[in-house]
């Protein structure tokens, strides 16, 4: 379902719920790549059983090529879980100092080996995801300013940040 939907196949782990931000970001970024387009996260929120993500979109045609450098596949341990990350793409300097025209270019393969060097089982492979930040730091900030009950819930810390924002 995942994968017909969101372009991106999920892998079960603890930081599921990161996954599914990562995944809703990427698929994001991926449909407004096609209308020249780019996302900044500004807030992403799971709370309980759904996902809400604030992304500010910019129309910049040349910011579109900077799209596969911010995905990445993930590579985790069937046996430990721990995780590795596989860029999409990476830049290249053109030589001069400026760097007025990069380089885009496939990512150099593997980052990882094929066994896990913690317990020495293999990888399951999920993604692409989103792996640049999640959230906005300047935004975020003006959330410290907001008092909030200490025993709140998250769906009214999830209101609380929906008022902020409109």
């Amino acid at each position: 379902v995942c994968w017909g939907k969101y372009g991106s196949y999920p892998i079960k782990s603890k930081a599921c719920h990161e996954l599914a931000l990562r995944i809703l970001l990427q698929c994001i970024e991926s449909h407004a790549n096609r209308h020249k387009r780019i996302i900044v996260p500004l807030l992403s929120v799971s709370v309980d059983f759904y996902v809400r993500v604030f992304v500010r979109v910019y129309t910049s045609p040349g910011q579109t090529k900077f799209s596969a450098t911010k995905q990445s596949y993930l590579y985790q341990c069937a046996g430990c879980q721990a995780v590795k990350t596989q860029p999409v793409a990476r830049v290249e300097s053109n030589g001069n100092e400026t760097n007025t025209n990069p380089r885009f270019m496939p990512a150099r393969a593997p980052t990882c080996e094929s066994k896990c060097p913690e317990c020495g089982w293999g990888y399951l492979i999920g993604g692409p995801i989103w792996s640049d930040p999640i959230h906005d730091e300047k935004f975020t900030k003006c959330f410290d300013v907001i008092d909030l009950d200490p025993y709140g819930t998250p769906a009214q810390l999830l209101d609380t940040a929906i008022q902020s924002v409109a």
